[in-house]
C-alpha cells in the first residue's frame, strides 16, 4: 500500500505510527493485568498453572516484539517525515499550479 506525499498521506502514517505503539503498549497491559489476576486466583481450577504460564509466554512474546513493533513505528515516523520535507519544499506554489 503506498500514500500519496500529501498531507492526508502523513497522517495516515502518524496514524498506523501511533497505532502500533498504543497496540503494543495496551497488549503488554493486559497481558500482565490478566497474569497478575491469574497468580492471585484461587478459583481458577486446576488449569491454573497452564494459564499462568501460558500468559508468562505471551509476555515474553510482547518484550520480543516490542523492539520491531518499534523499528516499524520510527519507519512510519520518517516516511512521513520525508513526505513532511516534500510538501514543505512544494516548488510549484503560488505558480498556477495546485
Amino acid at each position: 500500500m503506498k500514500y500519496a506525499a500529501n498531507r492526508e498521506g502523513v497522517t495516515a502514517l502518524r496514524t498506523m505510527s501511533k497505532t502500533v505503539r498504543e497496540s503494543l503498549e495496551a497488549l503488554a497491559s493486559h497481558t500482565a493485568t490478566m497474569k497478575s489476576t491469574a497468580d492471585g486466583a484461587t478459583d481458577i481450577g486446576p488449569h491454573k498453572s497452564s494459564i499462568v504460564s501460558a500468559l508468562e509466554e505471551i509476555g515474553e512474546s510482547v518484550k520480543k516484539a516490542s523492539d520491531p513493533a518499534e523499528s516499524v513505528a520510527e519507519h512510519l515516523d520518517d516516511v512521513a517525515d520525508g513526505y513532511e520535507e516534500v510538501i514543505g519544499n512544494d516548488r510549484f506554489s503560488g505558480l498556477g499550479g495546485n
